[in-house]
């Protein structure tokens, strides 16, 4: 069981339409250091980048209900 879900939420996220130049995401680098001190800290994390996984907010909520993070 997760206990921190952290979601990367682009500025464009829920925009249908795109540029060709935002078809890329970069890491998330905030999130990694968080995660990875809360891993240190015994505190298991995951990050959501929903855009290189193309998820809508209906997948990110089931991915939440799915890990149940405390």
């Amino acid at each position: 069981m997760t206990q921190v879900i952290l979601i990367h939420a682009s500025i464009g996220f829920y925009d249908e339409v795109r540029a060709v130049a935002d078809q890329t995401s970069n890491p998330p680098m905030g999130l990694l250091y968080i995660a990875a001190y809360l891993e240190k800290m015994g505190v298991s994390a995951k990050i959501i980048d929903p855009f290189p996984e193309r998820l809508s907010l209906e997948n990110i909520l089931q991915i939440i209900e799915k890990e149940k993070p405390v």
